[in-house]
């Protein structure tokens, strides 16, 4: 399996068509998007609704820090907490970023264990005990001095590239 990789794209339509263009482009089998999708704009917002809800079928959800209040019904596909995955010889979660102290524990008995995030805006990379954290950054509103950027995961790692397809990091 190949995942594209994108955070906060809190109502750019754009950063959405960017995601899921990238994720043609690349042959990805599913885009996982990591929370914080709206902002507060209605046409903007229903934009991402749509978009979100046409391809479905591509998509894995995480509930973001701003998402919190949305229905389980907003989208066509399941907006979860965290999604856990076994890639070649790693363990990846896929959280958000705002309560990562509660998705340490999932890790802790597991080999090779990554905690992919976003919420900071802030591309990230540091380890705690046998967790390495991923914090791929944002599509839309980057913070210092990140970039407007997009991740991929496959059997070679994780990959985080600014919109100009430039490798920020690699793990």
């Amino acid at each position: 399996m190949k995942y594209l990789l994108g955070s906060d794209i809190h109502g750019s339509v754009e950063g959405l068509k960017f995601l899921i263009k990238k994720s043609k482009d690349l042959k990805c089998d599913k885009i996982i998007l990591l929370g914080d999708y709206f902002s507060g704009d209605y046409e903007d917002d229903k934009q991402i609704i749509e978009l979100i809800n046409f391809l479905s079928d591509k998509f894995i959800l995480i509930r973001g820090n701003c998402d919190r209040y949305l229905s389980d019904d907003v989208f066509d596909v399941e907006l979860r907490d965290d999604f856990l995955v076994h890639i070649f010889n790693r363990n990846y979660l896929f959280v958000h970023g705002d309560y990562l102290h509660f998705n340490i524990d999932t890790l802790l008995d597991k080999d090779n264990a990554f905690i992919v995030h976003g919420h900071t805006h802030r591309v990230s990379l540091h380890t705690s005990s046998n967790i390495t954290f991923v914090n791929i950054g944002s599509i839309s509103l980057p913070r210092g001095n990140s970039k407007k950027c997009y991740g991929t995961i496959d059997e070679n790692g994780v990959k985080i590239y600014d919109i100009n397809d430039h490798l920020i990091l690699s793990v």
